[in-house]
């Protein structure tokens, strides 16, 4: 195998070198493919990730609600929404919390875990804000 791997051409060689160096670090980075293969499909459709369905959205909404005064404006509300989420998910690095060096989850999985990075926090609370009538920052369907 050697005899023949030193035959091959320059360009050859460099080509098997830089796919076996890719694989490695891929593996390093990446030692759970199942969420690889996942996070490849949710980066396709990060809407996906904010319309999953999240059975705990009353309950986070009524928690929310609790925070506000009758008279509370649209800045208030996006602000309580941001220190909801800021006190119920503790953050943690993808590495310890999914064993892979960069992962986006589902609001429904960040939920479940209740830990997660500025991507997973973010998640959610664009979730929570579609459910309360957000279609984005500056406007209210």
């Amino acid at each position: 195998m050697r005899n023949r791997l030193a035959k091959l051409s320059f360009k050859w060689r460099l080509a098997i070198k830089l796919a076996l160096f890719g694989l490695a670090t891929i593996a390093t980075l990446y030692p759970r493919p199942d969420l690889l293969w996942k996070q490849a499909g949710n980066l396709r459709d990060l809407e996906a990730l904010i319309n999953a369905p999240l059975a705990s959205l009353p309950e986070i909404n009524a928690a929310i609600d609790k925070q506000l005064t009758p008279d509370a404006t649209t800045i208030d509300e996006l602000a309580a929404v941001e220190r909801f989420v800021w006190n119920a998910i503790r953050y943690e690095y993808d590495w310890d919390n999914w064993s892979n060096v960069d992962y986006w989850p589902s609001a429904a999985e960040v939920w479940e875990r209740k830990r997660e990075d500025c991507d997973g926090q973010a998640v959610l609370a664009a979730s929570i804000l579609r459910s309360r009538g957000f279609d984005d920052a500056n406007r209210v369907s």
